[in-house]
């Protein structure tokens, strides 16, 4: 899911806390030690220094970090903008202030002023506002700020202030209720489990969450259509069945030959995916071939999907080509049947919360399920049939900033089916729940979704032989009881009989 640890604190001027960090971001201690030695920045663009574009500051544990301009610009050109990006040992992050400039605040220090620090730290963006003086930095213990949005306060111990924080101070981080997102600790006892729920809780992981609910959605459309095609194509047959070529089936089971087919979907859906709620539509389109060969089908399907979120801390999409080879083998005359689906798709999308990024990369996925169909009852007018398998997706995207994003989803399900056959049509309906395993193989994936991420899905269908060579059908489906994945959706799929 993550590709590396990612963390959060906070302090009086960027006090944002990362581990694990590459050579492009911050440790820990060096984006803490630079928000505390914030101010000793403005000294490095008085006097002699004016027209220098970089210089070295020395931090509170002695040693010393080059801080220069981006463009190659004169600090004092920086200090006296209200809004400038610099460069902390090659690294990079950007201040903000409601003063005049940053050299307005660094003089007028006890003067309060609101501030912004942000920074890319391990690939996610995360960013500080607090309002009051910069000095605070060398006189209070305690400090509320906002971390990406979320109301957060610091506390160190009394007598203690940022400006002598090191690994080892002893700190507490509390929500915006006074409950304790960090219990007293110090930065050299946190743990990555920690670091991660801090993360979560304070919005670093935002993005991710709503690849996550993306990705969630998927499972449920772009398998649906290619599952119900399966099931049609291999159902045991009745004395019913009205198709020309067909030696052992009902509506979709001619035996041998060509079949192709086009399907759409289309369906709102809500959830919460780790106190995002969000709210999307979605769009699907396919069109596939296959063939079965005696007990054996074979084909594929290429096709559309399209997901468009918006939740309560921003707007994204995420849509893409997909391609999907599928299959299926009947076993024991006909009444137990094997499928398999596999599935690609390249992604494009964009999200926007405060910093709008563009996204790009593919889609993997796979599922497999096995059905037994019981013996006809009521006359030969009615099938039932029990199925149980798992499906698996794993999305990898980066951003336009080039950080790298991977989710991974897993579901086992189980359900029933009933089948009722009229002539030249025939309706069913389904029972499936949906039992969501993604943290049996990916240990953070409790980060980007809630406890109950399980759902039942209930589904009614009809269909019709609209000529000798052709079927039409239709269906909708919704979830029931209580879950944190709520869909309503209908499909309509057209095939035709070569």
């Amino acid at each position: 899911m993550l590709k590396r640890v990612l963390a959060v604190a906070v302090g009086a001027a960027s006090l944002t806390m990362f581990s694990g960090a590459s050579a492009n971001t911050f440790s820990i201690s060096e984006l803490l030690q630079v928000g505390a030695s914030l101010p000793k920045i403005g000294d490095l663009a008085s006097g002699s220094n004016l027209d220098a574009s970089s210089g070295t500051i020395t931090l509170n544990d002695g040693s010393q970090l080059l801080i220069r301009t981006k463009d190659g610009s004169p600090l004092s050109s920086a200090v006296g903008s209200n809004n400038t990006t610099l460069l902390a040992d090659g690294r990079e992050f950007s201040v903000r202030t409601s003063a005049s400039s940053l050299e307005d605040a660094y003089n007028n220090s006890a003067t309060p002023a609101s501030f912004t620090v942000s920074a890319v730290v391990d690939s996610r963006v995360v960013s500080l506002d607090w309002d009051g003086p910069l000095d605070a930095v060398e006189t209070e213990s305690t400090f509320q700020a906002r971390l990406n949005g979320q109301p957060v306060t610091f506390v160190l111990p009394e007598g203690t202030t940022l400006a002598d924080f090191d690994g080892n101070t002893r700190f507490r981080l509390l929500d915006q209720n006074g409950n304790d997102l960090l219990e007293e600790t110090t930065l050299n006892e946190v743990s990555a489990d920690q670091i991660n729920k801090l993360a979560a809780a304070i919005g670093a992981l935002n993005a991710d969450k709503s690849i996550a609910a993306a990705q969630r959605q998927a499972m449920v459309y772009n398998f649906g259509l290619i599952a119900d095609q399966i099931n049609h194509a291999m159902q045991p047959g009745s004395r019913l069945s009205q198709g020309p070529q067909s030696v052992d089936g009902t509506r979709f089971s001619f035996g041998q030959g060509l079949n192709a087919w086009v399907g759409s979907e289309i369906g709102n859906t809500s959830g919460d995916s780790a106190g995002m709620g969000y709210d999307a539509d979605t769009k699907t389109a396919m069109f596939g071939v296959d063939a079965r060969i005696d007990n054996m089908l074979a084909g594929v399907a290429v096709g559309y999907s399209n997901f468009d979120m918006t939740s309560n801390f921003g707007r994204s999409s995420l849509s893409g080509n997909l391609i999907a080879p599928y299959g299926a083998v009947a076993l024991l005359d006909g009444n137990l049947v094997l499928d398999a689906i596999l599935l690609y798709q390249d992604l494009d999308g964009s999200f926007d919360f405060g910093q709008p990024t563009d996204w790009s990369g593919d889609r993997w996925g796979a599922r497999v399920a096995g059905t037994y169909y019981l013996p006809r009852f009521a006359d030969d007018m009615l099938l039932a049939g029990l199925t149980a398998g798992a499906a698996y997706l794993n999305d990898d995207l980066d951003d336009s900033y080039g950080n790298d994003y991977g989710v991974e989803l897993g579901e086992a399900f189980v359900g029933g089916r009933l089948i009722a056959d009229f002539g030249l049509g025939s309706i069913w309906t389904s029972l499936t729940y949906f039992e969501e395993v993604s943290s049996d193989f990916d240990r953070n994936a409790d980060l980007l979704g809630n406890d109950d991420d399980n759902r039942f899905e209930v589904k009614v269908g009809a269909s019709h032989q609209l000529g000798t060579n052709m079927d039409f059908s239709i269906a909708a489906k919704t979830t029931v009881g209580s879950s944190d994945t709520d869909y309503d959706a209908v499909q309509m799929s057209l095939v035709y009989q070569f």
